[in-house]
């Protein structure tokens, strides 16, 4: 059954956006799991994809990371909400990449803010009864001219405080920063920009393309595993 959007989020704020109602895929699934994040994870220009071909049949996955969102839009519009009112067994949280946007004001958040906004992540899910998982997001595929790996201006600062919060509550940490950085730096920049979609001519550094996808996401199924032991058997 799919669920229609509640009317205010778990603090009483109002939403901002009318959203289209969701629904789990697979009636005698042994695990549901939701993916709260944006463009990054998202099925379309991220990891997600990869990240479900990882996953066996007995898991009901579903991505509600929507593109543009940080983690302050992601509440504002009613999106945690909904993930909240869908009951997952568990949810994997990321964001930084849009928080640390300060020119655009209607996603970004100072770091201050983030902190507090990743502390009601865990406390609201917790409350409803649903396992959180706290990620760092994938780095930008940006080389300097030495070779090494340019994040997004900022990002790293959030990346920092999604894991003291993950360590300060006892969160499972999904450290995608790290880990891709590690990886596209040890396979180098042509290698990597074979991962990364080109629009209009240029290398969009901050997505994936499907070849990504499917690279990144076997790396996002292997961090869930160190993190959530308990989840190793439901992947491939």
């Amino acid at each position: 059954m799919a669920l229609a959007q509640t009317a205010a989020n778990p603090d009483g704020t109002p939403h901002t956006a009318k959203l289209d109602a969701k629904s789990w895929s697979k009636k005698n699934a042994k695990v549901k799991i939701a993916l709260a994040s944006d463009s990054t994870v998202q099925e379309s220009s991220g990891w997600g994809n990869g990240f479900a071909a990882c996953l066996t049949p007995d898991v009901d996955l579903l991505n509600l990371a929507v593109g543009g969102r940080s983690s302050r839009s992601y509440r504002e519009e009613g999106r945690w909400a909904q993930v909240l009112s869908l009951k997952p067994d568990y949810v994997l949280v990321g964001f930084s990449h849009n928080d640390a946007s300060k020119n655009k004001p209607e996603v970004y958040v100072t770091p201050d803010d983030f902190r507090v906004r990743i502390d009601q992540f865990v406390d609201e899910a917790r409350a409803a009864g649903i396992k959180i998982v706290l990620m760092t997001q994938i780095t930008s595929k940006r080389f300097d001219k030495d070779g090494k790996i340019e994040n997004l201006a900022g990002a790293e600062i959030y990346d920092g405080i999604t894991r003291e919060e993950a360590k300060a509550k006892h969160v499972p940490l999904m450290d995608m920063a790290a880990v891709s950085t590690a990886y596209f730096m040890s396979i180098g920049v042509d290698k990597t920009n074979a991962l990364t979609p080109v629009h209009n001519g240029k290398l969009d550094a901050a997505h994936l393309n499907a070849e990504g996808s499917v690279v990144v996401g076997k790396m996002a199924a292997e961090e869930l595993k160190k993190a959530v032991p308990e989840l190793a058997q439901y992947v491939k």
